[in-house]
């Protein structure tokens, strides 16, 4: 059975600064952003311990077409998306945004 899928507010701020950088450039470019990152956290729903594992507690994919890691925690019925990080971000920058 699928879990119910949550962000939290720093994860809606990533998702929504991406999307405008984006949109900067093109609003097809954000609309292929958007889909990419909807296709990519759909499946974490149904087996979301089938990605990386980082710092014990979290997990991680990356997106299929553009350079950016999901990072979320699953719970008893959720998984909570903490963050979306340009995939070129230092291991200090991730761990300080996922204390």
């Amino acid at each position: 059975m699928a879990k119910k899928i949550v962000f939290i507010e720093e994860a809606y701020s990533d998702i929504y600064d991406i999307g405008e950088y984006y949109l900067g450039i093109s609003e097809l470019l954000k609309q292929k952003f958007e889909q990419d990152l909807f296709n990519t956290i759909e499946p974490i729903a149904i087996l979301p311990i089938s990605y990386h594992i980082y710092k014990k507690i979290y997990r991680s994919i990356h997106l299929s077409v553009f350079p950016f890691n999901v990072y979320y925690k699953e719970d008893v019925d959720l998984i909570i998306i903490v963050a979306v990080i340009h995939s070129k971000r230092s291991n200090s920058f991730i761990n300080k945004r996922l204390k």
